[in-house]
């Protein structure tokens, strides 16, 4: 029996040596299963002392054939866990790049969706600018709000009588239509020309400055900005074409009869507060009807243009009377002269003095001069509101007419 498990320890042994030496694992398994069948005939005859060598012979390499087949399947589990860790990283690392840029996107996409809703609701607000300052206002606020900078200005310029070269004196190596500039490599400036041949020969240019360069996106959005400023200075523009027409006379650039009698309701709430005095006076041009029967409308027209600036000018020119007398059209060839803080005396005076100065620089298609007759009140004397001023007023000019016209009368207390 001990030969028997001196064979199968033999064989153990060598198959033990190959498997370990040549890293062969069915060997290194075959050596394991024959030092079990030897271990066990061993122990079936313990009591057989040459058993019992062969029993601690063949032990030890039973022992480290199964600590090495332990060890070999330990660090494949280890290797296999690690490689299993390795790629649970790599997993890891790539999620986490995706939701960094996922992220990114999302406050990419916040921020456009942002801007736009705020160009959106710029064409909103440009409705309501009454006025080209309050289009110069909004631009510039929506471009520091978009473009986030902070230095933004529009020049307004006459393009007619202004060359490049001038133009390009405001800025350092800017020309037109656009040129971005690098100064001291820090400074990038951007100019854009608003479109669109505006009233009165001007143009608007639009600039902004920033510390960095500038994306093809914000550039995109500064040309969107001024295609919708450039609509939005045409509204205006002609917004304030159409109220400067409907307060000033188209042919004499006075006020019309509806913005007279506005400035004169104004000046009469004014002057019942504080009590103060009000002059009204109606000027007609003498025998109108005649220039016109004679000469033509087109005469008469030019008669009532040159009539309307001698009145502006003189009011402008006179020390005594700037800022204190308003003039309008009333309708055909009559006008309305008003002065704060004066009696029917005064006004009278001043009207006086008009009339010899229209006498003196403006004649008829016949070489006559122009003439015309007045009649003057005041507050309150003559009326407490604007309806009685202007019927006596109106009285007035009609006793001046029937005594003989080109002259000033004063209304009878």
């Amino acid at each position: 029996m001990f030969d028997t498990a001196l064979i199968f320890g033999i064989a153990s042994s060598i198959a033990l040596i190959a498997g370990i030496s040549l890293s062969i694992r069915n060997a290194a398994r075959i050596g394991t299963i024959l030092s079990a069948i030897a271990f066990a005939f061993a122990v079936k005859n313990f009591e057989n002392s040459f058993i019992q060598a062969a029993l601690f012979f063949f032990a030890p390499p039973l022992l480290a054939a199964l600590s090495s087949y332990s060890a070999e399947q330990i660090k494949s589990m280890i290797n296999l866990s690690s490689s299993f860790e390795i790629e649970r990283k790599g997993i890891i690392e790539e999620i986490r790049r995706q939701v960094i840029e996922s992220k990114k996107r999302k406050e990419l996409i916040d921020t456009q969706t942002s801007i736009f809703e705020y160009l959106n609701n710029l064409s909103y607000r440009f409705g309501f600018c009454k006025n080209t300052e309050d289009v110069k206002n909004e631009i510039i606020n929506g471009a520091k709000k978009i473009l986030n900078c902070s230095d933004v200005g529009i020049i307004e310029f006459d393009y007619l009588n202004t060359s490049k070269n001038e133009l390009s004196k405001c800025f350092e190596d800017i020309s037109l239509p656009c040129r971005r500039n690098m100064k001291d490599g820090r400074y990038a400036i951007v100019a854009v020309l608003l479109r669109g041949e505006l009233c009165g020969g001007k143009k608007y240019l639009l600039y902004a400055v920033r510390e960095s360069k500038w994306t093809n996106m914000e550039l995109r959005l500064l040309f969107t900005l001024s295609e919708i400023g450039s609509t939005a200075f045409q509204s205006a523009i002609f917004y304030e074409k159409i109220e400067e027409e409907a307060v000033h006379d188209a042919l004499t650039g006075l006020a019309t009869r509806r913005a007279i009698e506005k400035i004169i309701s104004k000046e009469l709430a004014l002057s019942r507060r504080a009590e103060r005095l009000l002059a009204v006076s109606i000027l007609d041009i003498d025998r109108f009807k005649k220039v016109n029967d004679t000469w033509g409308h087109e005469a008469g027209d030019d008669i009532l243009c040159k009539f309307g600036n001698a009145i502006k000018n003189f009011i402008e020119n006179r020390e005594e009377v700037k800022g204190r007398i308003e003039a309008g059209r009333y309708g055909g060839e009559e006008f309305i002269i008003i002065c704060r803080e004066s009696d029917s005396t005064y006004l009278a005076s001043i009207i006086d003095m008009l009339r010899e100065t229209v006498k003196n620089s403006i004649s008829k298609p016949d070489g006559t001069p122009l003439m015309f007759s007045a009649g003057v009140c005041e507050f309150p004397l003559h009326g407490s509101n604007m309806n009685e001023l202007f019927l006596n007023a109106d009285k007035a000019l009609y006793h001046a007419k029937a005594s003989g016209r080109d002259r000033v009368r004063i209304c009878a207390s």
